[in-house]
């Protein structure tokens, strides 16, 4: 997926329910931490930091470039710029993250925010592109992302092992705009995911967020 993708505003959320009480919608609940781009800097090390608090790191491989703090004439503010372009021949991946310390326990309800804008002519393929992802701790592949596939879709995806992929929900994920994106999961045996773009449930599913054993 050769272009840019952008984020300004980034949440994260602890649903204040826990397993098994009515959970708090995306956004309702304990608010852990808020940053945006025009508080923030990428400081040595590759860190993105807000006052002297660590929050992120910054990676990126193959083409990917470290994400980078832009100026966005639409929002009148600085965003998180990811941008990847053809895999160099050498390469087998590409990748430019943001990885949030947030620690993340499973059998909770976690909720994440985003503003995204994906410029109309980056295109998606079938070919791994993660917008988002929730790994699992000793294994390779996450229990739990979102990722955007061909012609112009979105499809969350768990698994239980690295032999299985399913694809819990779907659907279409606009461009050349802002868009709210709001996730609400449960890791765990006996998972959930909600996820709302622009104020609208798009999904709401049961599912298996983590791997066997």
């Amino acid at each position: 997926m050769a272009g840019w993708i952008y984020m300004w505003t980034l949440v994260v959320a602890m649903a204040v329910a826990a397993l098994g009480a009515q959970a708090q919608p995306a956004g309702k609940g304990k608010l852990l931490y808020e940053i945006t781009a025009d508080d923030g800097a990428v400081a040595r090390g590759a860190q993105l930091t807000q006052g002297k608090a660590k929050t992120f790191h910054l990676s990126n491989e193959g083409s990917g470039q470290e994400p980078q703090i832009v100026w966005d004439e639409t929002r009148h503010s600085n965003v998180i710029a990811f941008k990847v372009g053809p895999t160099p021949a050498d390469k087998v991946k590409d990748r430019s993250e943001l990885h949030i310390y947030s620690g993340v326990d499973f059998d909770k309800t976690w909720a994440l925010g985003l503003k995204v804008f994906i410029p109309p002519g980056v295109e998606f393929t079938n070919n791994w592109h993660s917008l988002v992802q929730c790994p699992q701790a000793n294994v390779l592949n996450p229990p739990f992302s979102l990722s955007l596939v061909a012609p112009g879709k979105f499809a969350l995806v768990s698994r239980s092992d690295e032999d299985s992929y399913k694809v819990i929900e779907g659907g279409d994920f606009p461009k050349g705009r802002w868009v709210d994106l709001e996730l609400e999961f449960r890791m765990g045996g006996a998972g959930h995911v909600k996820m709302w773009l622009d104020g609208k449930v798009v999904a709401d599913k049961d599912a298996i967020l983590r791997y066997k054993g």
